[in-house]
């Protein structure tokens, strides 16, 4: 039924919410009509029942009485507020009155309101504007404690956006006192959570620290926000020096309830800031008097805390409550590693510990300790009758006091502290309703100063009625300065306040005499001393008198404010559960139609073949609805369980908006899943065994352990990482719970073994040691630690850490290995100071050849060699020289050029571990443990890259060799067919590599990486082309390669890649090399880095794929720098494995291919900002030259030498000014130690052409630094220009020994050798350069010169196929050589190989390219068949045929003859060539007639004599008219002899030829 007005039995919306009957409204509510129709505009408006019912409540709210609104709220929010429309509603009409209509009074009843609205997940705009409304308004003191504490706990993290509310906490923090503690709270939570940027955030809070917040009721909570943001690690020492000795400070006028929570934070404090420390045994500080800390200065890095001494936590030792005292003594005990959590206790609290302890010490101590027997109840009746005996027999306390000395006990004065405490606590601060600021601190009057007295509390002057204004207690030791007026006071008597002995009597300590009284309650020490510190006394005004201090309340430390009960402590390092998920189920309570619900609702799929629910979701709150045909919902992927209760009434309003009658009923939580994570891994098998009815763990299975646990009935999944998931559960605290419950056993279980790195352990083993100050003391301590019983496996783990955490730092992303180590053991960081790291670039140095200045925790590596170099009695322990190659081969990759010092080092402890190695399997590798086996594969590994340092590679190829044959596995490159474009349509053979696996029998299971996830990411190609690779048409499936066969792999192509000539095909081959380590391993972070960054380095040419290679080498070079990198630095310590053995290069050489290739891009100046964050000022000269900015250079290179005149930078200078005085001054400066100084000195005389001096200059260089590539080449140069051939030769021989595929340095080393002599020597050398260049036509033509020098005519035939192979017919072959060729063959044997070859390579020749006469003449010869009988030969085909031939070749050379040079008359040399090939084709053609029987053999005489005779007539012509010289004759020949010569035999020929004619 609907109603039409707002009554029901009688009554209004607004008296039945006065008269607090909500159900009534509930009921009215749901039959109210909310919505109806305009007539005009035929939209839907409020009905006036709705906007009746809104201001009734609105009304309600604000209405300017105080109501019992927290009452009637709470009913409305249980049945009216939890429909959030009706809450949209009301919150929407409030916000549009605004602040202005709310009064101050209206404020308490907007507050309860907003206070009592239902939580959901998250809060919309709405009510957070509703909030801002209420925070914006003038509110009153009492109402702004109220919500300040409310706002910060229950609401600020439902805000959408908390930071809002930054102005509002700013204006109460900024008044101080009460409101700037409740505001700190939610600051912090701003700060920590939400990014919120307060400046001088440390320096406020520690203006706030005063005695005055540890007298208010909120003291606690104040500690509480003050020890959450001490607990950072991050905060400057300076900062937590001056809160430390600020808290020590206000400790003198503290309460006694906060003495002990302070005390604990200051222990946090110094465990964890180890520079702390030094705070505590400062003999400089020991009083007030010569205390630097200056309390007053606001800038906390000048008030000088570091400066000061903890003198005040000394001087509570003697304060009159034992909880304190023992308390205070841990500053004479070694700080523990492990924080301490702080307990609170009230002074109520500490009153029942001290009425129910025991007599003996043993009973003072922890509050673990004491034993409560007496209730509240009977000791608050003791409190009464105590009262009246102690304020009105004045006799009888003094009878007590007496008599509690007599019994050696202190519990009536320790009582009656408490009890006049009690009676003061009327007011929370005194008489006045607040505390009295103290006043200065007291200067003893007198005329006997104390000694080191500790330093006075301050005291209230103005305290007329001698209420309490000291905060010490009865124990202190009052001054023995004489005082006006002053007698024998409670704080100065041993006896304890409000004694009436008179002056010097025993209860005195005016008599001089500071140990005349030793009851326990005495504080005197042993002695005289007065050196030692001692309580704070008060100051006590003039006109105090012996009769008023029979009621003066003591100066006790008892707080003067009630304060509430204690909180529970709960283990800070404890992490809590956070819910993943909630299933909730819900009935509808109706039949649906699914295809109707699908096709309707937005955000909804249905497929009934599949799953037989709809499936919907929305995004607020992101949830998930399972709904069925009968009605039934599951609603899941909620957080709380108000978040999956909004969700599923969100889902039945949908299907009601469909036309369906749903209802919302039966809403339970079937199930909640929790996480959490431990922060540590866990041994699950260990977990297993000891809990193994409650647990099922089959990592074959499932990588988890599944623990079930009775009570709460919960199942957990716990992970080796840390990581626990909790489910089954159906209410949170089952959740929290169940984690109490299994955290403490998880800690049981914690894998130490997991852990990166064990700082723990390495201070242990450092405080075996002898304290130390200094790197070489530590070295020393090292060397005598060594030496020590049982340290083997401490000093062995040393060593290992450090080299572990040097290869973490360069090698795999560590970057936080020195700051965790300063952190966890930071009296030992002056390991990494700046003074170690100047001493330990020395020790590694040699000379001039020095680490690289920029790499990572240099002092770890140096460390560790020093370990290994002082190991003794385990040296020979194969696994110790394992790591100490290692170490080796790391060392010689941070210098900068090879050293061979290390060279001889490296070949003597291989050596020594081919020994080992040979002993530990008795001579044969079967025998060899699994693991053993794999640990020599990898050694073998970065015994290969160690010889490849030094260009060794022949030693490199065999151990290579033998380590591929361990590797239980063979490469070789095979074609298939395939595709490698986008667009290709037919499959045609690529070069693809296969691995050939044997059975396996090494075990390398421990160089894989822990988490799979953590590789490097392979950038795709992206290319429009090009595939990423090659599509294979046969899909094989291939064998995975173990970590160390890809290693093997990857060592395999590092040695093509330096060993052999850089052609097409030598690409295509490590391509394939390298896409098959990438497709085949994905075990070791180090292996996939190092085949990527190799892969990139082979694709920088590449104009297709160099983008690729600069975005792979940039993606590794941020990972190596920890940019960008999620992986957590547990999982870091697994990128170590392998790194060596894969070759794998440290961060900096990774900058510096990147920035070649940005180089090769055009990307200069990225390229320089990269070269000069590594100070390679080499390279970033030449940046500055390619840009043409030669002068900043050089302006570079002088501030560099204006801080430090280093060799190098001359160098530099000289590179840029091409001056050789700058190479000079580096010689000079160096001592003449610098071999760059003389290789930059040498090559510029090079380029000047003064070979002399530059020979002298790079042979220096050599001497200095041997093993240098250019600089041999160079020297060999000079020495040739010198005509120094031997000098040369063995330059070269170095050259090449370095550098096998350096085909120049082969080729003048055959240079060489011919010069010297030595021709077949030469054709050596020359064939080994070949096979490095093999496309090079210079060096084709110097083999074929020596090869027709040694009379190697086979070879020389081939290297003229070559040469005419690579020139494509060019004519480049030298006529000479092959007339001389021909002319030697020619006197072979016709049956001679060699003469058939021949003859093949002239048809090439004669086909390809024109030829002298002279060549062709030889050719012809060379032709020419033998007869021996003509008649024999008469109509022989076959020679018919060769005699046809020679008589062409013949033409061909009279041809080439006339036409080589048009005045060839006026040559007698070429007439005689002429006449004598006429003559030759004369007689040649008559011969060819008879043989081939020509019937027209008359016809072929006159043509013949014909060319004869007029040939003849044309020399007689020409040479029958000159006398004397030719004008062609040379001038170098005698010309007598050959004019006579050259015309006899012209002459001899001209007779022959005319008698043929005749």
């Amino acid at each position: 039924m609907v109603l039409t007005n707002n009554k029901k039995d009688g009554k209004s919306f607004e008296e039945l919410i006065y008269c607090g009957n909500i159900e009534l409204v509930k009921e009215k509510l749901e039959n109210l009509k909310i919505y109806q129709i305009d007539p005009l505009t035929n939209n839907a408006t409020k009905s006036s029942e709705l906007e009746i019912f809104l201001n009734t409540v609105v009304g309600y709210i604000v209405t300017e009485k105080e109501n019992n609104a927290k009452g009637v709220l709470k009913k409305l929010a249980k049945n009216v507020f939890s429909f959030k429309d009706t809450c949209i509603l009301i919150l929407q009409k409030i916000i549009k009155l605004g602040a202005k209509a709310l009064s101050t009074e209206k404020m308490w009843n907007f507050f309860n309101f907003l206070k009592s609205l239902p939580l959901p997940e998250k809060f919309d705009d709405l009510y957070q504007n509703a909030w801002m409304v209420l925070t914006k308004k003038k509110l009153s003191g009492a109402l702004v404690k109220s919500i300040l504490p409310f706002l910060t706990n229950h609401r600020l993290e439902e805000f959408s956006k908390p930071e809002l509310f930054g102005d509002f906490y700013f204006a109460y923090y900024n008044q101080g006192g009460v409101y700037a503690v409740l505001a700190l709270s939610g600051l912090i939570k701003l700060v920590v959570k939400y990014n919120f940027e307060y400046p001088h955030f440390y320096q406020s809070v520690y203006k706030l620290t005063t005695s005055f917040i540890l007298h208010a009721p909120y003291a606690l909570q104040f500690l509480d926000t003050l020890n959450l943001f001490l607990s950072s690690t991050h905060i400057p020492l300076y900062v937590v020096a001056a809160f430390a000795k600020k808290l020590s400070r206000v400790l003198l006028c503290a309460p006694a309830c906060v003495i002990r929570p302070i005390l604990t934070i200051i222990q946090n404090l110094l465990t964890r800031y180890e520079g702390l420390r030094k705070m505590i045994h400062n003999d400089q500080c020991i009083d007030l008097k010569c205390d630097p800390y200056l309390e007053d200065c606001e800038i906390l890095k000048d008030c000088k805390a570091l400066e000061s001494c903890l003198w005040e936590i000394k001087a509570l030792q003697n304060h009159w409550l034992p909880l304190v005292t023992k308390k205070a003594c841990f500053i004479e005990k070694n700080i523990a590693n492990i924080e301490t959590p702080y307990i609170f206790k009230t002074n109520e609290e500490l009153l029942n510990i001290l009425l129910n302890k025991k007599s003996s010490a043993r009973d003072i101590g922890d509050d673990e300790d004491w034993n409560l027997k007496t209730s509240n109840k009977g000791l608050n009746k003791k409190f009464v009758s105590l009262k009246r005996k102690v304020f009105v027999e004045e006799d009888v306390s003094a009878k007590k006091i007496v008599k509690s000395e007599e019994s050696d006990g202190k519990l009536l004065n320790d009582t009656f502290n408490f009890v006049v405490s009690d009676i003061f606590k009327m007011d929370q601060f005194g008489s006045g309703g607040s505390p009295q600021a103290p006043l200065s601190v007291f200067e003893p009057m007198s005329n006997f100063t104390a000694t080191a007295q500790t330093p006075a509390s301050t005291s209230h002057h103005n305290n007329p009625s001698n209420e309490p204004s000291s905060m010490i207690g009865p124990g202190s030791v009052f001054s023995n300065s004489v005082i006006t007026g002053l007698g024998s006071m409670g704080p100065g008597s041993a006896v304890g306040p409000g004694s009436v002995f008179p002056f010097n009597g025993p209860a005195s300590v005016l008599s001089g005499k500071l140990d005349q009284d030793k009851n326990p309650l005495s504080t005197a020490p042993a002695s005289n001393r007065l050196d030692l510190p001692k309580t704070p006394m008060p100051i006590v005004s003039n006109d105090f008198s012996i009769e008023s201090s029979k009621i003066l309340p003591p100066q006790s430390n008892i707080a003067m404010t009630v304060i509430g009960q204690s909180h529970s402590v709960i283990e800070v390092d404890v992490p809590l559960p956070t819910l993943q998920n909630i299933v909730s189920t819900v009935n509808l309570g109706v039949s649906l139609d699914l295809k109707k619900v699908a096709q309707s609702a937005r955000n909804a799929e249905y497929n009934p073949k599949r799953f037989a629910a709809v499936i919907m979701r929305i995004r607020e709150p992101r949830t998930t609805a399972l709904i069925f045909s009968s009605g039934k919902m599951v609603c899941t992927g909620a957080k709380s369980e108000d978040s999956s209760r909004l969700a599923a009434r969100k889902y039945a309003r949908i299907i009601q908006k469909l036309g369906f009658n749903a209802k919302f009923t039966e809403f339970k939580v079937q199930n909640m899943v929790g996480s959490c994570d431990v922060k540590f891994p866990i041994r699950l098998e260990g977990l297993c065994v000891a809990h193994a009815q409650f647990s099922t763990y089959e990592p074959e299975l499932f990588p988890g352990l599944i623990y079930r646990m009775v009570k709460p009935r919960v199942v957990l999944l716990i992970f080796v990482s840390g990581k626990v998931v909790i489910t089954g559960a159906k209410f949170k605290k089952d959740i929290d719970e169940a984690f109490k419950q299994i955290y403490p056993l998880l800690k049981n279980f914690k894998n130490f073994k997991l852990i990166m790195f064990n700082y723990v352990k390495v201070k242990e083993i450092f405080n075996l040691m002898k304290k130390v100050n200094s790197l070489e003391e530590l070295e020393k301590n090292l060397k005598i630690y060594e030496g020590s019983e049982g340290s083997e496996d401490n000093i062995l783990y040393l060593a290992k850490f450090f080299l572990e955490g040097y290869i973490a730092m360069n090698y795999a992303g560590y970057i936080n290995f020195i700051k965790d180590f300063q952190t966890e053991i930071p009296e030992f960081s002056f390991i990494f100071s700046d003074e170690s790291l100047s001493m330990v670039d020395r020790a590694l140095s040699f000379e001039l050849n020095k680490p690289y200045q920029n790499s990572r925790g240099l002092q770890s590596l140096y460390l560790s060699k020093i370990i290994y170099d002082s190991i003794k009695k385990k040296k020979r322990d194969i696994y110790v020289l394992f790591d100490k190659y290692q170490l080796l081969l790391l060392w010689a990759s941070l210098l900068n050029d090879p050293e061979v010092s290390l060279k001889e080092i490296g070949e003597d402890l291989f050596d020594d571990i081919q020994g080992a190695i040979s002993k530990s399997c008795s001579g044969s590798f079967e025998t060899m443990d699994e693991k053993l086996k794999g640990d020599v594969i990898a050694f073998y590994l970065m015994s290969f890259y160690f010889n490849l340092i030094f260009y060794n590679y022949d030693e490199a190829e065999k151990i290579l060799k033998r380590a591929i044959e361990l590797g239980c596995f063979n490469v070789e490159f095979v074609g298939v067919l395939g595709k490698r474009t986008k667009f290709q349509e037919n499959d045609i053979a690529q070069l693809v590599t296969n691995c050939t696996l044997s059975e396996k029998t090494f075990n390398d299971d421990n160089y894989c990486t822990k988490n799979q996830l953590d590789l490097p990411v392979n950038v795709l190609l992206n290319d429009d082309t090009l595939l990423e690779t090659v599509c294979r048409v046969e899909k094989n499936e291939e064998e995975t390669l173990s970590p160390l066969q890809s290693s093997l792999l990857l060592a395999f192509a590092y040695f093509e890649r330096k060993s052999q000539f850089k052609d097409e095909l030598l690409t295509e081959k490590l391509s394939a090399l390298y896409n098959k380590v990438l497709s085949s391993s994905n075990k070791s972070w180090a292996v996939t880095c190092t085949s990527l960054l190799e892969r990139s380095v082979l694709e920088k040419n590449n104009r297709r794929k160099v983008e690729r290679s600069c975005s792979q080498i940039e993606v590794i070079a941020k990972l190596l720098d920890g940019i960008d990198d999620k992986t957590s630095d547990n999982d870091k310590y697994y990128r170590i494995k392998l790194v060596t053995p894969s070759g794998m290069i440290p961060f900096w050489k990774v900058k510096m291919y990147h920035a070649e290739i940005l180089v090769s891009l055009g990307c200069i100046s990225e390229a320089l900002m990269i070269y000069e964050s590594l100070n390679a000022w080499d390279y970033v000269i030449d940046c500055y030259k390619m840009l043409k900015q030669v002068e900043k250079a050089e302006t570079l290179v002088r501030n560099l030498l204006s801080k430090q005149e280093n060799p190098l930078y001359y160098c530099y200078l000289g590179d840029i000014t091409l001056q050789s005085s700058y190479y000079e001054k580096a010689i000079s400066v160096s001592g003449d130690k610098s071999a760059r100084a003389r290789k930059s000195l040498g090559e510029l005389l090079i380029n000047r052409n003064d070979y002399e001096n530059a020979y002298k200059n790079l042979k220096r260089s050599v001497e200095l630094q041997p093993i240098q590539l250019g600089v041999w080449f160079n020297l060999g140069h000079c020495s040739w220009k010198i005509k120094n051939y031997q000098d040369a030769v063995t330059a070269y021989h170095r050259c090449v020994s370095l550098e096998p595929e350096h085909y120049q340095a082969w080729n003048n080393l055959s240079a060489a050798y011919i010069r010297l002599g030595q021709k077949p020597r030469a054709q050596k050398i020359l064939e080994e350069a070949l096979k490095f260049c093999f496309d090079d036509v210079k060096m084709w033509e110097n083999y074929l010169y020596v090869c027709i020098d040694n009379g190697d005519f086979k070879s020389a035939i081939k290297a003229c196929h070559r040469i005419i192979d690579v020139e494509e017919g060019k004519i480049i072959l030298d006529n000479e050589c092959l007339e001389i060729i021909c002319t030697e063959v020619n006197k072979l044997p016709k049956d001679n190989v060699v003469r058939s070859e021949l003859l093949k390579l002239m048809a090439r020749i004669s086909s390809k390219t024109s030829i002298t006469a002279n060549v062709w003449r030889a050719y012809a010869a060379l032709k020419k068949p033998i007869i021996d009988d003509i008649n024999s030969v008469i109509g022989n085909q076959q020679i018919i045929t060769e005699y046809s031939s020679y008589i062409k070749l013949l033409e061909r050379c009279i041809l080439a003859n006339k036409f080589q040079d048009k005045d060839w008359l006026e040559n007698v040399g070429n007439c005689i060539d002429l006449l004598s090939d006429q003559i030759n084709l004369h007689e040649s053609k008559l011969l060819f007639a008879k043989i081939s029987s020509d019937k027209n053999i008359d016809r072929i005489k006159g043509q013949v004599d014909f060319d004869l005779e007029t040939l003849i007539k044309k020399i007689i012509k020409v040479h029958g008219k000159l006398d004397g010289c030719l004008a062609t004759d040379s001038d170098d020949e005698n010309d007598d002899v050959f004019d006579i010569e050259s015309k006899s035999e012209l002459s001899k020929l001209l007779f022959s030829a005319s008698k043929l004619i005749e």
